[in-house]
């Protein structure tokens, strides 16, 4: 008797408070989830009154949205325009990374973080950081509302706690973080830290949030289920299948008992689409559409509304941050954090300057999430920056493949800010035809700007080839050299390096294989240089736009029985101008020269995919050289590049800038596909005898340290 008391005094309760209605509850299911604004759709052509509102993982977005006053014509427009592809990676783009880290051409096809020397997994393919802080923008007019009952329509969001191993039904908190915790289904996205906890996918454990509505006081509750049924055996092809299926298995209960607590279910017929299935969101949103134009007659005994609610206050366009906090900082320092904000106390900022002043500190490759919380204080608004740290150790492997040098691996391992604030260590083992371990330290002065100095210590096993007067290939000799280089220099933001640098290094050739060209068996060289590195590429592979110029101009002495001085230069330029979004033009010019004398035992190779077409790598090799590419590059589909590309080649010992008749030439074509973990290219090309060249190019073949080298 007294349980049926106490159940009465809670209804009465929950409908003095938020008054007897209809509440919607919207389901999860990924990208089924956006079949909800569909529905919505439908139910604000009809006027129903909606009172009460929760929704689980998608269905927590666009019930958000809804809540906050938005209609579902205006949250279609909202998921339409955003670009999903780049809110599902969160790797900085190399045009936004600062020049003091893109510098080294790191790129990798795995990378582990290392604890206590041992590589560890990551918790999921993503932190998710683009997506907080698009969340953050989306909810920015109620970004100051903690209590979820004082929105429009109340609010209700369920998230998996999974120290508990219960569903968390939040009625308050910042909007951005909460759908982030109900929206991180397990291995796609890190489980979310929040408060004392942390968070999942809601729909694991409460999928249809139906029963929360009740509690809230709803005598009529809609559900709608995105939410797919388990898979058949033959529907589960790969690992992203069983991670849906998997989901499915513990969603499978919760969401049976939800259904019935609903008194009018709408389940669209979503079976061809995937959680994943981004690229169909117009067709998802049609199919809610339909099937709530099909369920109108049971809707149509549903409360309307009389007039539209008056707009709740909202966050001024601009507002005055009285105070910023840092939370979550392990190494960095609040100072240093805020410098890459940039934003300052008692200063006024809209939606869109603190977003971008928070995804200019990301771009920093510090932060595995740095995302902004406003609060609303008695003194006015504080900013909250929240950071997740990333790791500070990480090991990296790459293994390429072409048709010359075939197959080679490298181990690279990164260290930020382990030895000394405001410093990177990259170490690295290369194995195959060249053979090399290099350290490169570098510590910086300066976050957005400032200089450096660095050191970088090696030894390497490599060839060295001969050549004829006609510049052709002879035979070679094996070598190992050490060495060493040190520099100081100044950087400026994403874009420009100078350095002043000295070196020394030994060769030693150890392995004579008859070339009367390369008869001394020891050198050792040394000298000083000034180079420069200017770099604004979206990519290094498949690039569209942007410029690259390396520039290096060294005097230098060698020790080989006689003491001779040289000079030499060595200097690439790349633009890759867009025509369209799909097409750019690309013109590339590479000179290198020692000034009217030869140094066989450090020559220029000519040849390469990335040089010139007509010829394989080292094929060729000259004191002085000169190379002039231009090409069509176009993107055509997704992760598919086509390149068009006609280039010359001028070759000689004397620095003579008068071309004449020793120029050759080359054209072919370039096909690459860009596939998450390794790039690949093929080539053809026909020189000026009609010779046919072919490349395989697989992974990436990027000298790491190219600008730390001499």
């Amino acid at each position: 008797m007294k349980k049926h008391i106490i159940i009465l005094i809670m209804l009465v309760s929950s409908i003095l408070i938020y008054g007897a209605g209809t509440g919607l509850a919207l389901s999860g299911g990924g990208a089924r989830g956006f079949a909800h604004i569909g529905v919505l759709k439908v139910l604000d052509e009809e006027g129903i009154q909606i009172d009460q509102i929760a929704g689980t993982s998608t269905g927590a977005l666009i019930a958000s949205l809804y809540a906050c006053g938005l209609s579902g014509e205006q949250i279609e427009e909202i998921v339409l325009k955003m670009d999903w592809n780049s809110l599902a990676n969160d790797q900085v783009s190399r045009s936004d990374k600062l020049i003091s880290f893109k510098h080294w051409q790191d790129e990798s096809n795995l990378a582990l973080k290392l604890q206590n020397l041992t590589p560890v997994l990551p918790e999921g393919v993503i932190p998710g950081n683009s997506i907080i802080n698009e969340l953050f923008k989306l909810t920015w007019d109620n970004c100051d509302c903690v209590d979820f009952d004082k929105l429009r329509i109340p609010l209700r969001i369920p998230a998996t706690d999974i120290l508990r191993g219960v569903p968390e039904v939040f009625d308050r908190g910042h909007l951005h973080e909460v759908i982030f915790a109900s929206f991180c289904f397990p291995t796609l996205l890190q489980p979310f830290k929040l408060n004392e906890s942390i968070y999942i996918d809601g729909g694991i454990l409460m999928n249809l949030p139906a029963a929360p509505l009740r509690e809230m006081g709803a005598d009529i509750v809609i559900g709608i289920k995105t939410s797919s049924p388990l898979k058949e055996s033959a529907e589960i092809t790969g690992i992203l299948d069983v991670l849906e299926q998997t989901a499915g298995v513990a969603m499978q209960t919760n969401i049976e008992t939800s259904m019935s607590d609903c008194d009018i279910l709408i389940e669209p017929d979503l079976s061809e689409y995937s959680m994943l299935r981004i690229d169909a969101i117009e067709e998802i949103i049609a199919a809610g559409e339909r099937v709530a134009r099909a369920a109108l007659p049971e809707l149509a005994g549903l409360p309307r509304r009389q007039t539209r609610q008056a707009p709740k206050e909202s966050v001024a366009s601009r507002i005055n941050l009285r105070k910023i906090e840092i939370r979550g900082n392990e190494y960095l320092k609040k100072a240093e954090i805020l410098s890459y904000l940039n934003l300052e106390e008692n200063h006024s900022y809209s939606r869109n300057q603190i977003s971008r002043a928070f995804k200019n500190a990301y771009n920093t490759n510090l932060f595995q999430m740095i995302y902004p919380v406003i609060e609303r204080k008695d003194d006015g608004y504080h900013l909250i920056v929240k950071v997740l740290e990333k790791h500070r150790s990480y090991i990296k492997m790459n293994i390429s493949y072409n048709t010359v040098d075939n197959i080679s691996i490298r181990f690279l391992s990164e260290h930020k800010n382990l030895l000394q604030p405001n410093s990177r260590l990259l170490s690295a083992i290369d194995i195959g035809k060249n053979t090399e371990f290099c350290l490169d330290y570098v510590k910086n002065f300066g976050n957005n700007y400032g200089f450096y100095y660095h050191l970088f210590p090696y030894v390497s096993e490599i060839p060295i080839y001969a050549y004829d007067d006609e510049f052709m290939k002879l035979n070679s000799v094996q070598t190992v050299e050490t060495g060493c280089t040190g520099g100081i220099g100044v950087f400026f933001q994403k874009s420009l390096i100078l350095e002043f640098y000295n070196f020394i290094y030994d060769k030693k050739l150890y392995r004579d294989v008859g070339t009367d060209e390369l008869s001394e068996q020891w050198f050792r060289s040394w000298g000083g240089g000034v180079k420069l590195y200017f770099e604004t590429l979206d990519d290094l592979v498949f690039g569209m736009k942007g410029i690259k110029l390396l520039s290096k101009y060294t005097l230098a002495k060698s020790e080989n029985g006689d003491n001779v001085k040289f000079q030499k230069s060595l200097h690439k330029f790349e633009l890759l101008h867009p025509l369209t979004s799909k097409l750019s033009i690309r013109y590339k010019f590479e000179y290198g020269s020692y000034f009217d004398q030869a140094v066989p035992y450090d020559p220029f190779y000519i040849g390469g995919l990335d040089s010139f077409l007509g010829l394989h790598r080292y094929d060729r090799s000259s004191s002085v050289y000169k190379i002039n590419s231009l090409s069509l590059r176009m993107n055509p589909y997704k992760k598919l590049y086509l390149e068009l590309l006609v280039n010359n080649l001028n070759l000689g010992y004397t620095d003579n800038w008068n071309i004449g008749d020793e120029l050759d030439w080359a054209g072919g074509i370039i096909l690459g596909y860009k596939f998450p973990l390794i790039p690949i290219r093929v080539a053809l090309a026909i020189g000026e005898e009609r010779e046919v060249t072919g490349y395989i190019n697989i992974g990436y073949e990027l000298d790491v340290f190219e600008f730390s080298r001499r």
